[in-house]
């Protein structure tokens, strides 16, 4: 992993921990240089600010993976990912400001799937359909997503994923395989009780 990419990661993992004992919108430059250890140009020499920041974390996530971003064991591990952070992913759906997650990660999920799902050569209204229905899928994704984190991750990740995986695009959906344990997502999954 090159210096750059080592340095960003330990501004990353400043962030996370910083969010477990102080709201998101608390946390400055001058705090994450402080629990990073590094001055603060080093910080500026990556970000622009702390929004920059987060939104780097929230998509760089999805690029450490083995598999694409949109298969179910990575989408799998991400919200296993988030568990491990309630501190702050608790507090993203409350993140307001430029590049706040729901537009950084929705833009970065649709030019990725668009890359991936769509030729040049592909018919009009083939093209048109799977520009919506991309759309149709980042949207609701991000946004139950974001009420997951939102209800205090109350829902199981294997239904979640199972969910997402079921409401995927049939064009995305034969790519991939849905692992056994996300398939017995719907048998006996322990789910909260209500009221």
């Amino acid at each position: 992993m090159p210096d750059a990419n080592l340095t960003k990661k330990l501004y990353c993992d400043a962030l996370l921990s910083l969010c477990e004992s102080r709201k998101l919108s608390d946390v400055t430059v001058t705090a994450l240089v402080a629990q990073a250890g590094t001055a603060r140009q080093t910080f500026y020499n990556h970000f622009n600010d702390v929004n920059d920041l987060i939104g780097y974390l929230t998509t760089n996530i999805l690029e450490t993976y083995v598999r694409p971003a949109y298969f179910a064991e990575t989408v799998f591990e991400a919200y296993s990912f988030a568990v491990e952070h309630k501190g702050f992913f608790c507090q993203l759906p409350f993140h307001e400001g430029q590049n706040n997650f729901r537009e950084t990660f929705i833009s970065f999920m649709r030019e990725l799937l668009r890359e991936e799902f769509i030729d040049e050569d592909m018919a009009e209204a083939e093209t048109l359909y799977r520009i919506i229905a991309i759309d149709q899928a980042i949207i609701g994704v991000t946004d139950t997503f974001l009420e997951w984190c939102r209800n205090q991750m109350q829902w199981p990740i294997e239904m979640l994923v199972r969910v997402q995986y079921d409401s995927t695009p049939g064009f995305i959906r034969e790519s991939q395989v849905l692992p056994p344990r996300l398939c017995r997502a719907l048998d006996g999954a322990q789910l909260p009780k209500r009221g």
